[in-house]
């Protein structure tokens, strides 16, 4: 899906819902950044679609990379808890999840 789409929950800046050490989250992005260049078969990022928006839950610093080489489409798994959200999703953004599993409970 294209990483537009997204936006950071975690980093270090005061607006984040979760909050990192400034210190530490350049050096992790910076060596993502080198692990991605050397091999960007990366795990998918995991964004939780709600209220016609997507939240980021696994994959922040992994994003913060991908923006920063200027990687415009990424694996992602999306995951949805409600049938109206799904639908909603489905009109929007069904082209993107064309052919992929469904996983219902």
């Amino acid at each position: 899906m294209p990483l537009e789409l997204f936006h950071r929950c975690t980093g270090p800046e005061e607006n984040m819902k979760y909050r990192i050490d400034k210190d530490w989250w350049p050096i992790h992005v910076a060596a993502l950044e080198d692990s991605i260049k050397k091999d960007p078969d990366m795990p998918p990022l995991i964004v939780h679609y709600v209220e016609d928006d997507f939240e980021l839950n696994d994959g922040n610093t992994r994003f913060q990379a991908y923006t920063n080489l200027g990687v415009k489409e990424v694996n992602v798994i999306v995951w949805i808890t409600e049938e109206a959200e799904y639908q909603d999703f489905l009109k929007l953004y069904g082209k993107y999840a064309q052919g992929a599993p469904v996983i219902r409970r």
